[in-house]
């Protein structure tokens, strides 16, 4: 049986309630269950789709965007759904509340396979139904593809800017390593968040709002003992450019998106990572695809929340 109410963050979900009230939007329920892999349970359940992050992010990555989701349509059509939203969000291990791998392996293939047993207690639990659609940003939609590839009760898979060949992507893609190689692959211990947040707001990531910002530095963080503070996720400790060249052999990658039985759409950024070339080829293999392009950067869900959340809703 699944663990409910684990500890995560602290203040997590009082956090969630500063950015519904910023937005002027009410939160739905939220509860965190889960051990070595640890999840965000949005709604009052059962829920069909799962959310999964990007590398070096966290399940709380998408808050903003699922507060916009859970308030669309009418009043009624909010109670019917269960207040509007049921998603489970997941901490990917490595990272968030998940525990650390000791063999550091943090491919695609390797985190499909940790995961599988989780959604699958899940499922036993009733918090999880399916048939499930998966939804990845970046690293986490090449872990839906392996998923699905595995998995007969997966209808669906939606990636947010993310396609085999991610290191293989044009100059958006080099923007956006330079950026992020900037912000995780220095100092792993800070005297303060503050010198985070002031790095992650002059890099652009975190959302629009400073008060965003810091609520994802603060998810993304721990205060230690002697009251210094540390990434949780372990990208910072092994390097982003050693982890980028686990993401897997393209040309597998392609071959298991296009054997794929379920359904496959993406959302791309118009200033993110996917190449024109990247999208004929997901037309040829897949030309029943969908293609939604947001104006967002590589992390859809804090750059264009709102956008994003219409572009879910339309598509699940």
């Amino acid at each position: 049986m699944t663990s409910w109410d684990t500890a995560g963050s602290e203040d997590e979900f009082a956090l969630i309630g500063q950015a519904a009230e910023e937005l002027g939007l009410a939160a739905p329920p939220v509860i965190r269950v889960g051990d070595a892999v640890s999840a965000l349970v949005w709604g009052d359940g059962p829920a069909q789709v799962v959310l999964l992050h990007g590398m070096a992010l966290n399940a709380h990555t998408w808050d903003t965007t699922l507060l916009h989701w859970s308030a669309m349509g009418d009043a009624a059509q909010r109670e019917a759904a269960g207040q509007g939203v049921n998603v489970v969000a997941v901490d990917l291990p490595g990272h968030g509340d998940s525990a650390w791998r000791e063999d550091s392996d943090y491919s695609p293939a390797t985190l499909a396979g940790a995961l599988n047993p989780f959604l699958d207690q899940l499922l036993d639990d009733g918090v999880l139904a399916g048939p499930l659609t998966l939804v990845g940003h970046s690293l986490g939609g090449l872990t839906a593809i392996d998923l699905a590839a595995g998995r007969d009760d997966v209808a669906h898979v939606i990636t947010l800017d993310s396609l085999p060949g991610l290191v293989e992507s044009g100059q958006g893609a080099g923007d956006f390593m330079e950026k992020l190689r900037a912000m995780v692959g220095g100092p792993t211990v800070f005297a303060s968040r503050d010198q985070i947040v002031a790095q992650a707001l002059a890099l652009g990531f975190g959302g629009k709002s400073e008060a965003a910002v810091r609520r994802g530095v603060i998810h993304n963080t721990r205060v230690r003992a002697d009251g210094q503070v540390e990434w949780k996720h372990h990208i910072a400790r092994l390097g982003v450019d050693d982890l980028v060249s686990t993401l897997g052999d393209p040309a597998a990658g392609w071959e298991r998106l296009a054997s794929l039985a379920s359904a496959l759409d993406v959302i791309t950024a118009s200033n993110g990572v996917i190449s024109p070339a990247q999208l004929d080829k997901l037309r040829q293999i897949r030309p029943g695809s969908r293609i939604i392009t947001l104006d967002s950067g590589h992390n859809l869900q804090e750059d264009a929340p709102q956008g994003l959340a219409d572009a879910l809703a339309r598509l699940t």
